[in-house]
């Protein structure tokens, strides 16, 4: 099991990690963390040799940019993951969020505003290296919905589907006559 950790030391001295959980004996030990990186959404693979996981970059955040990347990383028996053996699957050029992988492990998905809105992108992966073939493809567009988010859609793999919540802020006003 996963689970991730936040420590805020000041506004400035922000700790995350993602911390492996073994089952049997509820230990839990570190598996990734980087100075000045935000770790979020860790998911395991389905052979459970790889973590994928978004990261910011802590000066981001505190800038107020909205960028965010997808790394995969080989998992770990004995410490930490050294960030030089983390695969970068996404650029810090967009919001990519949410990864998680295909039931067969061949691709990821994840949602990203690479093209001005919250839609569901996926990767096609090296079964080797965990390393992207190809650029990202969209699986869903949701730019015809009307409705602001309240945040980026949440979604769930299943073997042969999606299931994908989408939140939406909607206001409604009414106009009447006053009685006299």
């Amino acid at each position: 099991m996963l689970s991730q950790e936040v420590i805020v030391k000041s506004p400035n001295l922000v700790f995350t990690h993602i911390d492996r959980i073994d089952a049997r004996s509820g230990r839990k030990s570190v598996l990734l963390e980087k100075e000045g990186l935000l770790l979020f959404a860790p998911d395991l693979s389905p052979d459970g040799r790889w973590v994928v996981f978004q990261a910011r970059e802590l000066s981001t955040y505190n800038q107020g940019l909205n960028k965010e990347q997808l790394f995969i990383a080989p998992m770990s028996a004995d410490g930490p993951v050294d960030p030089a053996r983390w695969v970068a699957i996404t650029d810090l050029k967009y919001f990519d969020a949410n990864p998680m992988w295909s039931r067969d492990g061949k691709n990821l998905y994840f949602i990203s505003d690479r093209d001005g809105s919250s839609c569901l992108w996926a990767l096609r992966l090296d079964q080797g290296t965990k390393k992207p073939v190809g650029a990202p493809f969209a699986v869903k567009h949701f730019h015809g919905n009307p409705r602001r988010f309240t945040s980026y859609p949440q979604f769930c793999v299943g073997r042969d589907r999606i299931i994908i919540s989408l939140d939406q802020v909607q206001s409604d006003l009414w106009m009447m006559q006053l009685p006299k």
